[in-house]
Order: structure tokens, then C-alpha cells, then sequence
């Protein structure tokens, strides 16, 4: 079953970066496109070397934490995404930045915390290695949660193809929390699940990128994520524009 959702997910995978570059969407989205290449890059060089114990679990380790950074660059590269309308939150929202990734940060360390006070743990550098991924994955999730809700509530005039991204990447980041969590949490014998959920999430999250990020997804979703009443719309889009210009108004000089 591991081996079989692993060749599906590598499939997927691959199947998913190749349809977006050839779309040309990689020039839209440069950080999406290279996490979409390496992940199938990855799992093939996995592949390759399954028969060598060792090799495999020092690429493994030194692959794990270059994924870990481009989906935190992904996170930003949707963040700008989301706000590039919007010049005054764009830069609130670096100031603000910083708080948001303290406090995910805080969630995510505690959670590592407990996860270091595990006994029994056959191999602790593997553990070490998962729990900072977990780490970052735990940030980057809070982050684009934080970021949803804001687009939810909102009408934020988005690209199809961003609001894809963004619920595509949040569902990827909690599927990643879950099975490390499965994996550090309940003993190394649940290795395996903890993997199977990891990778099932993954090929279901690239079958569906596969099918929805189009040329014609480029276009602008004008109601927002949510439809709402034409008067409900314009009071929102009324208060965000209040809002985007007195941030700009406090930044001028």
C-alpha cells in the first residue's frame, strides 16, 4: 500500500509540474513552480535509492529541510499574491508579519517541545528533523490561515488560480502537521501511517491542481471567494478601501 500511494503521488506530482509549466503559469508563479518540480525530483531520487540505507536517509534528512523553506517561500509568494491590489495592507501586512509568524511560531514550538519528550525513540535525528519541519509547516499554516480568513471575509478581487494555491498549500500544510504529528507522537512503529496520510493528502491535493490551474483561472474572481448580495459586496469593498487608504495615508509623509 506505502509503495503503491508513493508511485501515485510521484505521478501525480509530476504530472501536475509538467502541465504547469507548459501552461506558461510557472512566470505567474516562479516559488510554485520550483516546489511543484522538486517534489517529483525528490521522491524520484527517493526512489533510486531504496536499496541503500544510508544514502537514503541522509538525502531524505538534507531534502527535508530545502522542501521546508520553499513552502514557507510559497506562503509569501501568496501573501503577496493576495494583497497586490492593495499597496497600504500589502505593507501593513509586513509589519505585521512578524507578530503573526511569532505567534504560530509559539504554537509550533510547544508542539515540538512535546514532541522532544517522546521516550523510546529508535532514531532521534530523524525525529529532530520532523518536529522542525513541523515547525515551519506549523507557522506557514497558521500564517495562511490568518490570511484566509481575511480573503474570506472580504471580497478581495483573486485570480482563480491563487485562491486555488492558497487552499491547495493550507490543506498540503495540515496534511504534513498530521502525519508527523501521527509519526512522533504514537512511536516510530506508525512510521508507515504517518507517511500514508502525508502522501494520500499530496496525490489528492496534485490530482486536483492538475485539473485546476488553467490559463482561464487567470482571470479575476470580481465577487471574491464567497458570493454575496451586490450591497453586502459593496459595503465590504467600501470598508477595504477605507482601511488600504488610511494605512497609506499614515505611511505617507
Amino acid at each position: 500500500m506505502e509503495s503503491l500511494i508513493w508511485n501515485l503521488n510521484t505521478a501525480a506530482a509530476s504530472l501536475v509540474a509538467i502541465r504547469f509549466l507548459a501552461t506558461g503559469l510557472g512566470r505567474s508563479y516562479p516559488v510554485l513552480a520550483v516546489l511543484l518540480v522538486s517534489l517529483p525530483a525528490r521522491s524520484l531520487l527517493l526512489m533510486g535509492l531504496r536499496g541503500n540505507d544510508y544514502l537514503y536517509s541522509w538525502v531524505y534528512i538534507i531534502t527535508l529541510p530545502i522542501l521546508s523553506l520553499l513552502t514557507a517561500w510559497a506562503g509569501l509568494e501568496i501573501y503577496k499574491l493576495v494583497l497586490e491590489a492593495y499597496s497600504g495592507l500589502s505593507a501593513l501586512g509586513r509589519r505585521s508579519f512578524a507578530s503573526t509568524v511569532a505567534a504560530g511560531g509559539t504554537i509550533a514550538f510547544l508542539t515540538v517541545q512535546m514532541g522532544l519528550r517522546v521516550p523510546n525513540e529508535p532514531y532521534p535525528t530523524l525525529r529532530l528533523f520532523l518536529l522542525l519541519d513541523s515547525w515551519i509547516s506549523g507557522v506557514v499554516l497558521f500564517f495562511l490561515l490568518t490570511l484566509t480568513v481575511f480573503v474570506l471575509w472580504f471580497p478581495v478581487p483573486l485570480r482563480r488560480n491563487v485562491a486555488v494555491y492558497s487552499f491547495g498549500l493550507c490543506a498540503k500544510l495540515a496534511a504534513t502537521c498530521a502525519g508527523f504529528a501521527v509519526r512522533v507522537f504514537a512511536g516510530s512503529e506508525y512510521t508507515t501511517m504517518g507517511g500514508l496520510v502525508m502522501m494520500a493528502a499530496d496525490t489528492l491535493i496534485c490530482t486536483v491542481w492538475l485539473f485546476a490551474f488553467t490559463r482561464s483561472g487567470e482571470k479575476t474572481l470580481p465577487e471574491g471567494t464567497i458570493r454575496r448580495t451586490p450591497k453586502e459586496r459593496a459595503r465590504l469593498l467600501e470598508q477595504l478601501n477605507l482601511l488600504n487608504a488610511m494605512v497609506r495615508s499614515v505611511k505617507a509623509p
